[in-house]
């Protein structure tokens, strides 16, 4: 009788889409600036705020729009490990606090939990994006990662 060993394949490490892996040399200064070039491409004024009394908002996005003045806080979270309902909690905490924002954007190089998902649907003007959507971003707007 031939036996199989059947062994379970090890896990690997879920690896940045292509593209990513620079943005992981990136300081958090650089990755504020990046995701505020991304905006400004996109047709927004966008501007780093300071790194004190920020309220956790790191770049502000305005653009004026047929229906009104959108204003988003975006809030980005340079790390490793996955992004939880906590920053999202605080997030439209700050939005919530100042009617002038329509809404909050929380960037991640990293990815969201399902928690963070669900907190997320549960508030339309919350929206997420994670390293996926990073860097369709990047290549969609043809972004440089340092001017």
């Amino acid at each position: 009788m031939l036996r199989r060993s059947w062994r379970r394949k090890p896990a690997q490490s879920e690896k940045p889409p292509p593209g990513l892996e620079s943005v992981a040399s990136l300081s958090p200064t650089e990755f504020e600036h990046l995701i505020s070039r991304i905006y400004k491409r996109r047709g927004y004024a966008a501007r780093v705020t300071s790194a004190t009394r920020d309220g956790g908002i790191d770049v502000i996005a305005i653009r004026d729009l047929a229906t009104g003045r959108e204003k988003l806080a975006i809030q980005c979270k340079h790390q490793r490990e996955p992004v939880g309902p906590p920053d999202l909690q605080k997030l439209l905490g700050v939005i919530s606090a100042d009617p002038s924002y329509t809404g909050g954007v929380l960037v991640t190089s990293a990815r969201f939990s399902g928690d963070a998902h669900e907190f997320a649907s549960q508030n339309g003007r919350l929206q997420l994006i994670d390293h996926n959507s990073l860097a369709l971003l990047l290549v969609q707007y043809r972004i440089p990662l340092r001017e």
